[in-house]
Formats: structure tokens, C-alpha cells, sequence
């Protein structure tokens, strides 16, 4: 059936008993209601058969399963006998294993009858910490090291994949430039309306995202004036690309990694400073995990830091970077230190303490939240109220393939009591689900595309941030694949009022904005045809690009347990903390946890069923849409040579959105 808009439909009948099939394959449920967002989010009441797994998808995670039991059962061979003599700080010593150390137990040992009994004993102590750090390598047999790994070991390196973190790692959507510094004691409210006026070129949607709370019309929250979270609620709210005056960096902190020739005003002013800060993790219970030495519960935690980064300029000696500058591990109490690099152990500390919610935030933030939860509400939402031969739902269709099998799966194993989420992240399963909460109730659909958000984090200009791969090569992306998609829309909405006609995108904006429908906040009004354009474009773009960028680098970046802790399993440090690489040990995860972080990051991260732009070579029907396909092939091609070629040149490479297969 040739896609068509209703009002131009030749067969308004057929058309309607379609829709009405689709509302009832496609029933709405609620999850995840809480006080933050009592709406809750939208989702399917159940998993339709075409919209379950493809056989090659389930082919690919029985190979990727495979590979893991591989890597189980080298480790449990491991354990019956696999040490090793190894050189440690130059003094011979017999290095216990992980395996040796801990038994990990798996699933192969486990369920034979022939090792099963041994397996068992040894399972007993599988959660207890690792002797050594070599130890959290060993956990890596059948899988490959990740590249973190060698980077890591490297301790001239360490700060540079700190910071590397923020700009190409598992999430780079944190970063937000910082323009003004209040003076100490200084009331940075003034500031706001010079900050606006730097603003003023991304529009008026971008002004509204920044007016503070107490402008009724435009609270950052969609339910109730409070502060945001992290933020005091005696105070206003953070003023964008002000530092928080609850982050009281000075001078001296700065210029003890800068050097004396700079400042942070300069810096600012440069456009060459830039803040991380987790304050959706703030205020979060801890979690609790079992010893499995003594059988004991103790309390795992995730905290909420800041971390200070400026961008150091090219010298004829050394090529610019960007460079940690400072980290408080809480957003507010006494005593919170802020460490600097001359904090030595204190400072990889606090490194573990980023990189802890940096963790915790990519996955409930951004990958869950406003990526996986965003596109099953906006598919459920269009299948109710887009009919199947709707060109919109035709396209949306393709870039939600999957969607509900997936969720459906992480809702029932990965996010249930007792999945990989209650058992890896810092807080308990309501405290990390409120991460997601907070997250969706601040976000606005209509700022959410990669021109927007560069905008709105001030994080565009590229002289102040030469190189921020994740940026750079989205907005290189994201031109030809927009410009497809407005092609697209526009083959079927001649002029603005065949928009408004449509009387089925209408209830589709309805339904979406609706707190008992698809409860996303800034829905754009759909009153123009290039409102419409970006609208779908962005959807697009989180179903697949926003995706790839978020989904496929964890591996990369999250299954290694030292450079990436999903929980911290000791307080963070203080300015009393002894200088003894113990202290920050101790913060790392126990061996059997170790090894599901790795299970998780390698599953998730090595299904790959299609690329940016593949799309099924019957999608469309209608014979216009061939051209405009055509010309996107030809662009991306383009896309990828300009991204392999930037790659040459980078401190790792950064392939998470090429639009062709990966290498």
C-alpha cells in the first residue's frame, strides 16, 4: 500500500480499520512511575511478533553468548590451576589470578554435573576483591582488552583518557562550557542576562531552557517549581555557562595545573573551560552487596561530582588537549576538598569518583532514558495514532526496529530486582532509576537534535574546544542525514497547511506531550512543515546515531573495572585520605562483579544489526523516496572518509558513528 496522508487517502475506510488493528497490537502501559515524573513512561502493554528480534539478531547474540561462556570457562580453568610467575615492581612473585584468587564461578562449571561441585565451593568467595589490579585484566580471556586498558597502564596518560572520557568516550553528553566566574562572594545572577545575550542566536526556545524556575511559565520542571536536582533548594537554579557558585574553584587550584599565566576569568572569557557535573546522582540511597568471604552486607554508593576541564593551546612543543583541572566529589556539605592532580592518590580518587557517575549517569541519562525510553514512547505513540501506510510511520518504523524487544528484555533482566542494574551500580534499583526520572523531566524533545545541544551546552565553538570527536563527527553526520530526512517529509507535505490537515500527526503531538501519553515535555507545536522535519529528524537521530554513540562504546570504555567503576565500594576521599594506592583499590568492584561488567559491556556492545542509514531494502514503496535514498548513500560515503580520516590523527579513535559497518 503506497504511504499516504489521510486527508489525501483514497480509502479513508481501510484506513481506519488499520489504525484501529494497530491500537490493538500496540497497547500503552505505564513503568517507572515515581514523584519525580507520576506520568511515569510510556511503553508497550506487549511485544508484537514483527517487532520481536530477527532471526540474524538472535543469531548474533548466541555468537557473542558463545564468546562469553568461552571466557567463563577460561576463567573457571583458570581457577583450578592457572598461576602464573610474574614480574611485579621488579621483584619476582607469584601472581594470583583472578580466577586463582576469587573462583569465579559461571555458568559452564556450574550447571555440569562432572565440575559442578568443585565450581559451587569455589563460587563462595567469588564476591571478594582482587589481590592486585593486574587482576581485573585477567578478566578479559576469550574477550579482548579494551583499549582503556593499555591507556590506563600508562600513568603519563591517565588524565588525558580522564578527560578523553568527556569528549569521545561511553557518554559525551555532559560537557557544558562555562563562560562567566563570579567573584568570591559575588551573587552571579547579574551574569545571566550577559550570558543570554551570547545566547540570543540560538533562539527563543533555547532562552526558555535557561530562564530561571520561578518564571512560572517556564520551569525546567514539568510538574513542580523545586530545584533542580543537586542544586540547594534555598538557591536559584544554575544560570547557563555560569560556574555554580556551589563549586568554589579558585585561582590557585587552577593555575597549579594551568601554570601562572593563566586564569580562570581568562579561560572563560577564551571560551576554553568546561564543567561535567552529575548532579542527577546526588542525594541517591546506597546500594548493598554481599560479601561472599563473610556473608555480610555492606553499602556500595555513587556520589555526585564535579570536574573542572580547560583546554590547554598547541606550543611549538606539545599539541593541545584538554586537561582536568579540579574535582569536588560532592555537590555540596562540609568538608568537600577539591582535588587538583598534585593530589596524587587523592586525585585518582576522585577520578574513580567521576567515572563512577559518569557511569551511572550515561546509562540511566542518556542511554535509557532519553534514548531508549524517548523512542519506545514516541513508537508506541505513533502506532496509535499513525495509521501503517502513514509516510511517517513508515520511516519511524525503521528507525524503531527492535525498540520494544529490546526494552522488553531490559525491563524484565537488566533494569528487574535483582538484574545487572541492581547488582552493578552504586545506589539501590529506585535510587539509580531516580537518575532516569530526574533526567526525563528536565529534557525537551524539541532541543534535543545535535545543532541544539551543542548550542545549549556551549560547547560549539571550535576554536575554545578544537577537538571533541563525539561533537565534531555528529554534526558532520547530522547535515546529510537531516537534509534526507526534510527531503522525505516534504515529498508528502507540499505546504505548511498540509500539516496542520493531518489529523493523524496531530493526535500523534497530542498523545506524545500527554502526561498519561507519551509524557515527553517540549513536543514542538507542528505548525510548519520544517518544524515537522526536525521534529522527525531528531527521532531519527536518536534511534540510530544517538544510539550507536551511546550503545557501542561501552565495551570500549565501561567493561574495564579500574577506568570505569559502576560502584564504589569505599567512601570517596577526603583530605585526610592517606597516600597509599590501597585507598583507591578499595574503591573497586570484587572479582565476580568485575567479571558481569565485562559480560554486560561485551553483550550489549557487539550486536550490530545495522548501520546509519541501512535501511530494509523494502521499507519504501514509494518510488520518490529512491533518489533521496540514493543521495544519502552518496553523502554518507562522503561522511565516512572525512571521520576515518580525523582518526589518524586522535589520541583513539572514535568510529561509533560511522555510517558505513565498522572496520
Amino acid at each position: 500500500m503506497r504511504p499516504s496522508l489521510p486527508q489525501r487517502d483514497p480509502d479513508p475506510g481501510a484506513r481506519r480499520a488499520a489504525l484501529a488493528r494497530a491500537r490493538a497490537d500496540y497497547p500503552m502501559a505505564r513503568v517507572y512511575r515515581s514523584d519525580v515524573r507520576p506520568g511515569g513512561n510510556a511503553v508497550a502493554g506487549r511485544v508484537p511478533p514483527i517487532d520481536e528480534f530477527s532471526p540474524a539478531v538472535a543469531a548474533k547474540v548466541a555468537a557473542t553468548d558463545a564468546r562469553l561462556l568461552a571466557n567463563h570457562a577460561l576463567l573457571d580453568l583458570q581457577a583450578l590451576g592457572g598461576n602464573t610467575v610474574r614480574e611485579v615492581t621488579g621483584v619476582a612473585q607469584r601472581h594470583v589470578t583472578l580466577g586463582d584468587a576469587l573462583g569465579v564461578t559461571r555458568a559452564i562449571g556450574t550447571h555440569h554435573q562432572l565440575f559442578g561441585r568443585s565450581f559451587q565451593a569455589a563460587g563462595r568467595i567469588a564476591q571478594t576483591f582482587p589481590p592486585s589490579i593486574q587482576a581485573y585484566k585477567d578478566v578479559f580471556m576469550a574477550t579482548p582488552k579494551p583499549p582503556t586498558v593499555r591507556v590506563f597502564d600508562d600513568t603519563t596518560l591517565r588524565d588525558r583518557l580522564f578527560a578523553w572520557y568527556r569528549v569521545a568516550g561511553n557518554n559525551p553528553l555532559v560537557l557544558k562550557g562555562i563562560r562567566k566566574i563570579p567573584a568570591p562572594g559575588q551573587d552571579p545572577e547579574p551574569l545571566f542576562d550577559e550570558v543570554v545575550g551570547e545566547l540570543a542566536e540560538a533562539g527563543r526556545a533555547a532562552l526558555e531552557a535557561h530562564l530561571p524556575w520561578w518564571l512560572r511559565g517556564l520551569l525546567p520542571s514539568r510538574h513542580a517549581p523545586t530545584a533542580p536536582a543537586g542544586q540547594p533548594a534555598s538557591e536559584p537554579p544554575d544560570l547557563p555557562g555560569v560556574l555554580p557558585r556551589r563549586f568554589p574553584v579558585t585561582d590557585a587550584h587552577y593555575q597549579s595545573v594551568m601554570g601562572p599565566g593563566d586564569s580562570l576569568a581568562r579561560a572563560a572569557a577564551e571560551h576554553r573551560l568546561y564543567l561535567a557535573d552529575y548532579r542527577l546522582c546526588d542525594d541517591l540511597p546506597p546500594g548493598r552487596w554481599t560479601s561472599g568471604l563473610t556473608g555480610e552486607e555492606h553499602p556500595k554508593r555513587v556520589y555526585a561530582p564535579m570536574a573542572l576541564f580547560a583546554w590547554r593551546r598547541a606550543t611549538r612543543d606539545r599539541l593541545g588537549e584538554l586537561v582536568p583541572v579540579a574535582i569536588p566529589c560532592h555537590q555540596r556539605g562540609t568538608p568537600n576538598p577539591i582535588f587538583t592532580p598534585k593530589d596524587g592518590v587523592k586525585w585518582l580518587m576522585a577520578q574513580a569518583v567521576v567515572q563512577c557517575a559518569d557511569a551511572n549517569h550515561h546509562e540511566m541519562v542518556w542511554h535509557l532514558g532519553r534514548s531508549h525510553m524517548v523512542m519506545e514512547a514516541a513508537y508506541v505513540c505513533a502506532r496509535r495514532t499513525l495509521a501503517p501506510n502513514h509516510p511517517l510511520m513508515v520511516l519511524l518504523a525503521e528507525h524503531c526496529e527492535m525498540t520494544l524487544a529490546i526494552n522488553d528484555y531490559a525491563a524484565k533482566h537488566l533494569i528487574a530486582p535483582g538484574g545487572q542494574v541492581d547488582l552493578l551500580f552504586g545506589s539501590t534499583l529506585e535510587g539509580t532509576l531516580t537518575i532516569m526520572d530526574r533526567a526525563l523531566n528536565e529534557y525537551r524533545l524539541a532541543r534535543a537534535s545535535p545543532p541544539d545541544q551543542a548550542r545549549l551546552r556551549l560547547i560549539d565553538d571550535v576554536a575554545g574546544l578544537p577537538e571533541f570527536p563525539f561533537s565534531d563527527d555528529a554534526a558532520t553526520l547530522f547535515e546529510p542525514f537531516a537534509r534526507f530526512i526534510d527531503g522525505y517529509v516534504r515529498l508528502y507535505y507540499a505546504s505548511d497547511g498540509d500539516v496542520a490537515a493531518d489529523g493523524e500527526l496531530q493526535a500523534f503531538r497530542r498523545l506524545l506531550d500527554a502526561e498519561e501519553g507519551g509524557n515527553l515535555a517540549g513536543v514542538p507545536t507542528l505548525e510548519k512543515v520544517s518544524e515537522l522535519a526536525k521534529l522527525v529528524a531528531t527521532l531519527a537521530w536518536i534511534g540510530s546515531a544517538q544510539h550507536s554513540a551511546l550503545n557501542y562504546t561501552q565495551f570500549p570504555f565501561m567493561a574495564y573495572t579500574p577506568t570505569s567503576p559502576l560502584a564504589l565500594y569505599a567512601e570517596a576521599p577526603t583530605e585526610e585520605t592517606p597516600e597509599n594506592l590501597l585507598n583507591w583499590a578499595r574503591l573497586l568492584a570484587p572479582g565476580g562483579t568485575a567479571v558481569m561488567q565485562n559480560d554486560i559491556a561485551f553483550q550489549l556492545s557487539n550486536v550490530k544489526h545495522r548501520c546509519i542509514g541501512d535501511y530494509r531494502k523494502d521499507a519504501f514503496t514509494d518510488a520518490r523516496v529512491r533518489p533521496l535514498l540514493r543521495t544519502l548513500r552518496t553523502s554518507l560515503e562522503g561522511v565516512e572518509r572525512t571521520l576515518r580520516d580525523r582518526d589518524r590523527t586522535r589520541f583513539l579513535p572514535y568510529p561509533y558513528l560511522y555510517p558505513l559497518p565498522f572496520p
